[in-house]
């Protein structure tokens, strides 16, 4: 078993190009087969950019919450117009539509691509929280598709490209879709990836 010098990973003694990153390994069958240090713990680079989701990704169970609430209220309104106190039972309409809206907006806001200095982590979920973590290797390309309303609510579907095998990432629904891609790509062209050996992926 040897490690490949640009990523990393583990590969097997007979293959002469990385299936991960695709560097050739044939000059690295005379280097030591042992996985480098800094492979085996984890990263603390720095923070330099944070992605979330917009609250449009749960856009129907807002316009639920909504209509819920409008229609609580008109009920509420109503009922009570007529002398009933029982029309403040359907207050519970607002407080049932409040509510939904404000867990959309904390899942939504759960969901983050962190860019660090060496790795990236993408993690979702309130309760059930998955965490996707990869080392940083080199980003080939961003690209950015916005609809109309995307474009009036500042929403948009993002892909990066990453160099190696199963690494891009594509994620809907990213707030400020724009200012991201510019990050990214300035991130593109000024990166140095020469000291990134490793790969942690959980």
């Amino acid at each position: 078993m040897k490690y490949c010098p640009k990523c990393g990973k583990s590969v097997a003694d007979d293959v002469k190009f990385c299936p991960s990153c695709g560097e050739a390994l044939a000059t690295a069958a005379s280097a030591p087969s042992q996985q480098p240090s800094h492979a085996k713990k984890k990263t603390t680079g720095k923070l330099l950019f944070t992605a979330t989701r917009s609250i449009w990704y749960y856009k129907w169970r807002c316009a639920a919450g909504i209509l819920i609430s409008l229609i609580g209220l008109l009920l509420c309104i109503c009922v009570c117009a007529v002398g009933s106190m029982i029309g403040l039972v359907f207050l519970l309409g607002p407080v049932i539509g409040a509510l939904m809206l404000i867990f959309s907006a904390l899942a939504a806001h759960a969901y983050r691509i962190q860019i660090y200095d060496d790795h990236i982590i993408v993690r979702e979920g309130l309760i059930n929280v998955k965490e996707r973590r990869s080392v940083l290797t080199p980003i080939v390309g961003v690209s950015v598709s916005q609809s109309l309303w995307g474009k009036l609510c500042n929403y948009g579907n993002v892909h990066i490209d990453k160099q190696g095998k199963g690494w891009d990432i594509s994620s809907e629904y990213i707030s400020h879709p724009a200012e991201f891609k510019s990050f990214l790509e300035k991130m593109m062209s000024s990166t140095d990836y020469s000291s990134i050996n490793y790969v942690m992926n959980n």
